[in-house]
């Protein structure tokens, strides 16, 4: 169930422009905890890591950040993936 509900969360955030620099490591950290267990889907992501720099994030002072449509693309390819890749 934590991986639908990850995923539906996810396809949420790829509807939205903009998203957080603390929302988007807090999903990134989610998913590549996913993946470990299915470590051939994590080729998928490789934008998706250059979007936000993780040490210039502070949790307390939320920034905007565009949501490029190549990072949006990996996670709703990722999303839509992840049930199909949980059942087998």
């Amino acid at each position: 169930m934590k991986r639908v509900s990850l995923s539906f969360m996810t396809l949420y955030l790829c509807n939205m422009a903009f998203t957080t620099g603390a929302l988007h490591l807090c999903l990134l950290g989610a998913w590549v905890s996913v993946l470990t267990f299915r470590r051939p889907l994590m080729s998928i992501l490789s934008k998706k890591y250059h979007l936000v720099d993780q040490f210039s994030i502070d949790q307390n002072d939320p920034k905007l950040v565009a949501l490029p449509r190549g990072v949006a693309t990996e996670l709703v390819l990722l999303a839509a993936l992840m049930p199909l890749a949980s059942y087998s």
